[in-house]
């Protein structure tokens, strides 16, 4: 199941790196506020990317890959993956739509389940969920600073996953916004 969680990932992540309305504020602004420093017991490790301009928590030491000034950083967990791309800007203001769009037409049998828009740490956001075959991909696309931030986890559906889904997404913090 690894082996393909992570293949979907780079898949997506692949995808996401060659495509490059203020809103309501998004429920993973919420969960920063409840977010704790343990799951089941064990402690997350803080990542910091100087060159990406964020931290974030992770369950497992994460692995860093860069790309032509893109930077992919993920962990691998029981059965989720978590990850966090950044790609330079090429025009002023990216769609995040498009993005989605061109993601789930690349993947067959993806199927949306929800996204919004609005703001996270505020910056114009679009959360998204969706799912393919027994797989979930639930994240968000943010800009800031002329980069493209693509935060994101690959889930089977239980609730423990959603809870480690959201203390991720509520440990993501942009440096200098």
């Amino acid at each position: 199941m690894y082996i393909i969680k992570k293949m979907i990932g780079l898949m997506f992540c692949g995808l996401l790196l060659s495509s490059m309305t203020p809103g309501e504020n998004l429920a993973f602004n919420e969960a920063r506020q409840v977010g704790t420093v343990t799951i089941n017991q064990k402690k997350w490790i803080s990542y910091t990317s100087k060159e990406g301009n964020f931290v974030v928590d992770f369950p497992t030491r994460p692995i860093n890959l860069t790309q032509q000034n893109s930077q992919i950083v993920f962990s691998d967990g029981k059965d989720i993956t978590y990850f966090v791309f950044t790609t330079p800007l090429t025009s002023e203001k990216e769609d995040f739509e498009a993005i989605l769009q061109k993601a789930l037409e690349s993947s067959a049998e993806a199927e949306l389940i929800n996204k919004k828009k609005g703001t996270f740490q505020g910056q114009d956001a679009l959360g998204f969920l969706f799912k393919r075959n027994q797989l979930f991909v639930e994240g968000l696309y943010l800009e800031s600073n002329n980069t493209l931030y693509q935060v994101f986890a690959v889930y089977e559906q239980t609730p423990d996953n959603q809870e480690k889904f959201r203390r991720f997404i509520a440990s993501f913090q942009l440096l200098n916004p």
